[in-house]
């Protein structure tokens, strides 16, 4: 495919699953824009483009300067190429790949240490009870630990009690696939509340170096990888899952798990950042972490 550009941005860095989709590029397309980032449909697989350098996450890759997607004429479902040091996104848009270079995102693990954990859900409750993030599943951990009251609303109640389904068979040694299964997709947004909740929950048992919750974990993730395709959610979310499940998480997720298991001092600092990810999806992952850790002392410490 031969394309004209006229806009040429240049890529920082990329993740090592962004670049073996570079080197192995066939075809793909736009999957959507958004001001910030640009989504690209390659393979079955979404992949990123975000705007500037502060957001390091998997399958995504980060621009040199700021630009906002939308102001270039992005069309869904336009196709895009890849040369040799050019990823195409337009006839008007072309990222210079030459500067790029490749980070690799690990899986991080904490020792399991009781007190740290109280401390971290004391500091959490502390954070929340403070402000207004009345939103998402942050009104379920209100509800749930704090013995809050929020107002009734019609989708948020409807993800609360699938999250009180699931839970209910969480500590009698099960899964609750069934139950896991109706909270995935649930809620609204390219990543629904209950994905959301559910990766937080499951960054907190993958993390903590606890025999059974390391179980757990891994029961999890055996099942939702042999279902991952066929699970009702959107595309983005279901690679949000896939590499969540692989313990890969973007920086900001990744401060906020080290905050609650190993730091629990920097909650406060890592909460802001969570605070501006999405409509609610930061706080939604909040919430799902310190669920977890209410979890895994109520039945493993």
């Amino acid at each position: 495919m031969q394309l004209i550009h006229t806009q040429t941005l240049v890529m920082a860095c990329c993740d090592d699953f962004f670049e073996k989709m570079l080197c192995g590029f066939t075809c793909g397309k736009i999957h959507s824009v958004f001001s910030n980032t640009v989504n690209l449909l390659v393979d079955k697989g979404i992949y990123a483009v975000v705007s500037g350098k502060s957001y390091l996450a998997p399958y995504t890759s980060n621009t040199e300067q700021s630009v906002n997607f939308k102001g270039l004429r992005l069309t869904q479902g336009a196709d895009i190429a890849v040369d040799t040091n050019r990823l195409y996104l337009s006839q008007g848009t072309m990222l210079d790949l030459t500067r790029r270079k490749t980070f690799c995102l690990s899986r991080n693990s904490y020792p399991f240490h009781r007190p740290t954990l109280q401390e971290a859900i004391r500091i959490f409750d502390r954070y929340v009870g403070e402000r207004d993030v009345n939103k998402g599943c942050m009104r379920y951990y209100l509800r749930r630990y704090l013995n809050r009251q929020p107002e009734a609303e019609f989708i948020g109640d409807m993800v609360d009690r699938r999250i009180d389904q699931w839970l209910l068979y969480m500590p009698l040694g099960k899964i609750g696939f069934y139950e896991l299964e109706k909270l995935i997709g649930a809620g609204n947004g390219l990543t629904p509340a209950g994905d959301d909740f559910f990766c937080g929950f499951f960054a907190a048992l993958d993390g903590v170096e606890h025999g059974q919750a390391t179980k757990k974990a891994e029961d999890l993730r055996d099942y939702l990888l042999h279902r991952l395709d066929k699970l009702g959610t959107t595309d983005i979310s279901r690679q949000m899952l896939r590499a969540h499940l692989a313990g890969l998480l973007p920086s900001p997720y990744s401060r906020l798990k080290q905050a609650f298991l190993h730091k629990p001092q920097d909650i406060p600092p890592a909460m802001k950042g969570m605070e501006a990810i999405g409509h609610s999806s930061g706080m939604d992952f909040a919430a799902g972490m310190a669920a977890a850790l209410h979890f895994i002392l109520e039945n493993y410490g």
